[in-house]
């Protein structure tokens, strides 16, 4: 428990930016309760980054590409091209099917969601290293 606070501590004081965090805790504290609303939010991130860029894209594949991207991000990366999930997991997963997820590019849009959620989630680790290993001393206590 003292660990958990030490370590929330220095995130604070590490200036981490709101989407780092929210990152960091979908990641990492997958179990936690809290998981959800940080779900929630990554998932708005996402739908506003790329519903303006991307305007061709069906609304109904877009949201399913980020919940997609979203729960494969929470998955080790287990396979040699660094992700957890084939092409075809992602496209099965969303429910779109093989044609429109190659048509409109998704499995690109779901890659970098992917790689920009543990981004930003190993950046606020090493932040928060940083600040642990510069201000922390553990005190022996007797």
């Amino acid at each position: 428990m003292q660990q958990e606070l030490i370590k929330a501590a220095a995130m604070s004081f590490a200036h981490i930016d709101t989407l780092d965090y929210a990152c960091h805790h979908y990641i990492y504290n997958a179990d936690n309760q809290d998981s959800q609303r940080y779900a929630d939010e990554l998932y708005r991130h996402y739908i506003r980054q790329f519903e303006q860029t991307h305007q061709k894209i069906k609304p109904a594949h877009l949201i399913r590409t980020v919940k997609s991207a979203l729960a494969e991000s929470q998955h080790p990366a287990t396979r040699d091209d660094g992700y957890a999930w084939t092409t075809k997991d992602r496209y099965l997963f969303a429910g779109i099917s093989r044609t429109e997820w190659y048509r409109y590019h998704l499995n690109t849009i779901a890659k970098f969601i992917t790689d920009d959620i543990r981004h930003r989630a190993d950046k606020v680790e090493a932040l928060t290293a940083r600040q642990l290993s510069e201000y922390y001393r553990p005190t022996i206590d007797g």
